[in-house]
């Protein structure tokens, strides 16, 4: 069995009715206000981008003073550390300095007394 189809082509473009012109202006007033909204849309996308990215930067910053400031604390900590072992340490040798010295005297004292 054969079918035979015909197929007539138009060599020009049909004019467009008003009721087409019209479906034509809706569709594209329908595209213009679809990517209006995709636009604004894609600018509060950004503008979060932006703060989140200034957000992390400024968190980074705080991380980074709060590390040095723990480093110059700790060194201070063991500088006053320092300071006190060697004051201890002087006082420990000023006063056996001081006892030996009261014992001298009690011994030059016993020898002048046997003389």
């Amino acid at each position: 069995m054969r079918v035979r189809v015909r197929v007539r082509v138009r060599s020009e473009t049909p004019t467009p009715t008003p009721r087409h012109r019209h479906r034509h202006r809706s569709s594209i007033q329908a595209i213009d206000a679809a990517l209006e909204q995709v636009n604004a849309t894609r600018g509060e996308i950004g503008a979060g981008i932006s703060r989140v990215s200034s957000t992390i930067s400024s968190l980074t910053d705080a991380t980074k003073s709060a590390k040095i400031a723990a480093e110059r604390q700790s060194e201070a900590d063991s500088g006053e550390a320092s300071t006190n072992l060697v004051k201890a340490q002087i006082l420990e040798q000023t006063s056996t300095a001081m006892l030996a010295q009261g014992n001298a005297s009690r011994q030059a004292v016993l020898q002048l007394m046997k003389s």
